[in-house]
């Protein structure tokens, strides 16, 4: 088996700024019980080329894509957050602030 090496790495955010997209979504019981299994993390694997077959215009178009997509799934640009309560519980919930 050949081990997979990371070449870069990258960050993409909504093309968007709009205010009312920045606001928590509250996890339902349903998806607090999926946050005891494994964390699924997903890629995109491109195969290797050589250097002057690589087209960096694809990757930017796939970035901007991506990007624009966000705008309309916006939870997807969040981060799972947690608060601890007074009573010694722990909300869970995702922020939606483009994290």
């Amino acid at each position: 088996m050949s081990q997979i090496r990371q070449i870069s790495t990258s960050i993409d955010c909504p093309t968007c700024e709009n205010d009312e997209l920045t606001h928590r979504v509250e996890l339902s019981p349903w998806d607090l019980q999926l946050l005891k299994l494994e964390y699924i993390q997903k890629g995109f694997l491109f195969p290797k080329l050589a250097e002057k077959e690589v087209d960096q215009s694809l990757i930017q178009h796939l970035k901007v894509s991506l990007s624009h997509t966000l705008n309309i799934l916006y939870p997807l640009a969040g981060r799972l957050s947690q608060i601890e309560n007074e009573d010694g519980t722990t909300c869970f919930f995702i922020n939606c602030n483009n994290a």
